[in-house]
């Protein structure tokens, strides 16, 4: 008999092999532990918790907790849960896992923050209202950060900026827009005010308190 015979073999120097064929054994050589199952069943289960491996079950599945979840649906308390059909488990409570399963992926948390280099998105950021931004970086921090990208939060901020000379800023009751070139049609366009003012300090149309001015230091056609 020696460490590839079917049986029990145990050596002196520590080694041994408990082997039923050569597809079914468990075997220590040297500093290696081998074992080799048609099928493996590990279940250690107590009163601190468990791991559970089984290699028939669901095309194998490995769980881990106190009670170690049975699949995938289960609520039983925190845990670990994955097996071979790709079904994957991580939870904490009813409000805060991770689940995949079929054709979906669930995930619930109380707070949620990822930060992808140029996606940001934060549940407990602007004071708990939640905010996404793009762009380089993570783009704009603020609704009045000068930096390329979008910001968005649960307050109603949005800062979409390009540069100083084109962005859209609505931060409480202000919307700040400027731009190079813009372009605005429509078959029925209502702007109200009671006070505008077009142009700059040479060129303008302006209008307050009923009158209306109109301003060149050129010619002025009507």
């Amino acid at each position: 008999a020696n460490l590839s015979s079917n049986g029990i073999f145990l050596s002196g120097s520590g080694d041994f092999n408990l082997q039923g064929d050569s597809n079914n054994y468990l075997r220590r050589e040297g500093t290696d532990l081998t074992i080799r199952a048609g099928k493996f069943d590990l279940d250690v289960t107590g009163s601190n918790g468990g791991l559970v491996i089984n290699s028939a079950a669901n095309s194998g599945k490995i769980a881990v907790g106190n009670p170690p979840p049975s699949s995938v649906a289960s609520t039983r308390g925190p845990g670990f849960y994955v097996d071979g059909t790709g079904d994957f488990l991580v939870r904490a409570d009813d409000d805060n896992y991770i689940k995949m399963y079929s054709d979906f992926i669930d995930v619930k948390s109380e707070t949620f923050g990822l930060n992808a280099g140029s996606l940001i998105i934060s549940s407990s950021m602007d004071s708990g209202n939640g905010v996404i931004s793009l762009g380089s970086g993570g783009g704009p921090s603020t609704p009045t950060a000068n930096v390329a990208g979008i910001y968005m939060d649960g307050g109603g901020a949005l800062n979409v900026y390009g540069d100083s000379s084109n962005y859209l800023r609505i931060d409480g009751s202000t919307i700040d827009m400027r731009t190079t070139t813009f372009y605005l049609s429509g078959s029925d366009i209502t702007l109200k005010s009671p006070d505008f003012y077009l142009g700059d300090t040479s060129n303008y149309i302006s209008g307050s308190g009923g009158n209306l001015a109109i301003y060149s230091t050129g010619n002025t056609t009507l």
